[in-house]
């Protein structure tokens, strides 16, 4: 797959958007393609489950229960898969 960046078709530099609007647009474009959004969920699903299938229920129930903390939850799990991620050729001290 080539990049979209090097075929020229990168929305924010070509119309002057800023982040936030291509945010946005991207955020639309994913609700609006079904297969975009479930590949989104998808792999959304997948990486918690990875990192810690409880937390993953639990913090899948708290959305689907529309609980106020899920959007935290979801934020927690996801600070914490991104401390997770190690350099990939360095090996892993023992302890």
């Amino acid at each position: 797959m080539n990049s979209i960046s090097r075929s020229g078709h990168v929305i924010g530099k070509r119309f002057g958007l800023g982040r936030d609007a291509v945010f946005r647009l991207w955020k639309a474009a994913i609700k609006d393609d079904e297969g975009l959004l479930d590949e989104a969920i998808t792999q959304t699903y997948e990486g918690m489950v990875r990192l810690d299938p409880v937390r993953a229920e639990e913090v899948m129930s708290l959305a689907i229960r529309r609980h106020s903390s899920a959007k935290q939850a979801f934020r927690d799990i996801f600070a914490r898969a991104k401390a997770r991620v190690l350099p990939f050729n360095l090996p892993v001290a023992a302890n």
